[in-house]
């Protein structure tokens, strides 16, 4: 989010070859530091959960549920950058839509649907599923309510 003021004084002053090179780097930042948290955390989930408890098949399933939680950062990355990207350009639907989405809609869905088909399996998976979800609206919603980002021309 230190990336909103840049976002939004370069939308609001038409500079597209520079927004999208902040934008780039957003994206690539953030979801290159994402796959190193999954891989860091992915490796020392069950330290992780020795922190908090004792018993060894909780910390089994605990590791187990981190690890799948972990599969969609990149995912949750893409779309914080995206929400705040139409924060910045006042783009108020775009926003709300997938701040709804991810953490309401997308997992409520993901859940009823995920724990009638696959038990505790799917509710485990239903917030990485749902991220995933908001992922994909999230760049349709980019594509279809910031066309002027595809565009090559210059300022």
């Amino acid at each position: 989010f230190g990336a909103q003021p840049l976002i939004g004084y370069n939308y609001g002053a038409r500079n597209m070859p520079r927004l999208r090179g902040i934008l780039r780097f957003s994206y690539l930042f953030l979801s290159l530091f994402a796959l190193v948290m999954t891989v860091v955390l992915s490796l020392s989930d069950r330290l992780l959960m020795r922190f908090f408890i004792e018993d060894a098949t909780i910390i089994t399933l605990g590791a187990g549920m981190l690890r799948v939680q972990l599969l969609s950062l990149v995912c949750v990355a893409d779309v914080m950058v995206t929400t705040c990207t139409f924060q910045s350009a006042g783009k108020a639907v775009g926003a709300f839509v997938l701040s709804i989405s991810r953490q309401g809609v997308m997992l409520a869905i993901t859940l009823f649907v995920g724990s009638r088909l696959a038990g505790y399996q799917g509710v485990i998976a239903a917030q990485a599923i749902a991220d995933l979800l908001t992922a994909i609206v999230a760049v349709v919603l980019f594509v279809v309510m910031l066309p002027e980002l595809r565009s090559r021309k210059a300022r």
